[in-house]
């Protein structure tokens, strides 16, 4: 038993300890640090155990001396060792980065993009459906004068770095913990919650660099050397952010397992919470214009990307529904604040098709995760 004495030498399980670490299945925020995959959080990528040069060996060993001279037919097996096939079988034998695979390719099955108007310099229409792709979220690429006129917002900011540098630092990867603290979420009682954001984060991630790609809009310091970021700027384009679109995001998904049935009866206020998990996304969005980042512009992007992808991520956990089409187009003398989003959004050109809505069909494999979650919040 000497070999189990340290959790250490269980690889993934080790680094479950705290919140911290389970922004572990944290440290993926904003792909630059997404690793190769956008996975390299989730424990186990590298493999499901940690592995000992004495362990192998002592293995080796010890399968020389109880094996010798065993029968080599082991006998027994039948049909019904055979493992059950379908969607959702088996899940919860895997490690979490296999899972993520899965989770990932359901959604990019259903995932496509276009350019607006035929044209990707007019923008980029991102859409949800396998049969029939219909828009879910409108990017009109902004013209550079957007962008000039929005970097008097960066310069407005930059005062507020001092206050605001350790939030930045550790909002780099998903901010597990700033969420977690409004939630009571923990990595042992939580683990699937947890999961659940990750995921909506990687994801979300990925939309949102399909349209950095295609929209190639330049970071703020590259267009002003008076920005100076006060952390690197990562080597990919600004608009839309993807901070914002991961934020808002998970706080859509998570406002969704406060809004369901099973997260009413646990929390005691969902509705100020919900509220309050919104407020959380908008700051961390806000952050990174303040870090000189990201122009406001991006960040109405993101979060237009982050909704849509969190309530796709929420019908496929659930019984399906539908999803809002929306519209962005970017303003130089629009700034970014929840407040703005949520009762000004028109004005700062974001728009809703009144009729039009995407059509979202259940996961069996997203399903069999928001199961889980559930039962985390059952006591």
């Amino acid at each position: 038993m000497a070999v189990m004495g340290s959790m250490g030498s269980m690889g993934s399980m080790g680094s479950m300890g705290s919140m911290g670490s389970m922004g572990s299945m944290g440290s993926m925020g904003s792909m630059g640090s997404m690793g190769s995959m956008g996975m390299s959080g989730l424990g186990g990528f590298a493999g499901d155990t940690a592995v000992f040069p004495a362990l192998v060996q002592g293995l080796t060993i010890s399968m020389q001396a109880v094996l010798d001279h065993q029968p080599t037919d082991p006998g027994g097996i039948t049909a019904r060792h055979q493992l059950k096939t379908g969607e959702s079988e088996n899940l919860g034998n895997y490690a979490a980065w296999v899972r993520a695979s899965l989770y990932i390719t359901e959604f990019m099955r259903s995932f496509d993009w276009q350019p607006l108007d035929g044209d990707m310099s007019k923008g980029i229409v991102l859409s949800h459906g396998r049969a029939a792709p219909l828009a879910c979220v409108t990017l009109a690429r902004p013209d550079i004068e957007v962008f000039k006129a929005q970097l008097r917002f960066l310069r407005s900011y930059r005062d507020q770095r001092g206050d605001r540098a350790a939030e930045i630092l550790t909002q780099l990867g998903l901010p597990a913990d700033y969420y977690g603290a409004l939630m009571g979420l923990t990595a042992t009682r939580h683990r699937h919650t947890l999961e659940l954001m990750t995921i909506t984060q990687v994801i979300a991630a990925h939309v949102t660099m399909m349209a950095k790609h295609h929209l190639a809009c330049r970071r703020p310091d590259s267009l002003d050397p008076s920005v100076m970021p006060m952390i690197p700027t990562p080597g990919h384009n600004t608009y839309p952010s993807a901070h914002a679109a991961e934020a808002f995001a998970v706080a859509t998904v998570l406002n969704g397992v406060v809004g369901s049935s099973k997260g009413r009866a646990y929390f005691p206020d969902p509705k100020r919470l919900q509220e309050l998990l919104l407020r959380q996304a908008a700051r961390i969005a806000v952050n990174r214009t303040v870090a000189g980042m990201h122009f406001p512009v991006d960040s109405w992007a993101g979060a237009a990307i982050g909704e849509a992808v969190g309530q796709i991520i929420l019908a496929m956990c659930d019984k399906g529904g539908a999803v809002r089409s929306r519209r962005y187009t970017a303003s130089g003398d629009s700034d970014f604040s929840l407040g703005a989003w949520q009762k000004d959004a028109a004005t700062h050109g974001l728009a809703f098709a009144a009729k039009a809505a995407v059509p979202v069909e259940p996961s069996a494999i997203f399903g069999w995760l928001w199961g889980k979650v559930s039962a985390e919040f059952a006591g």
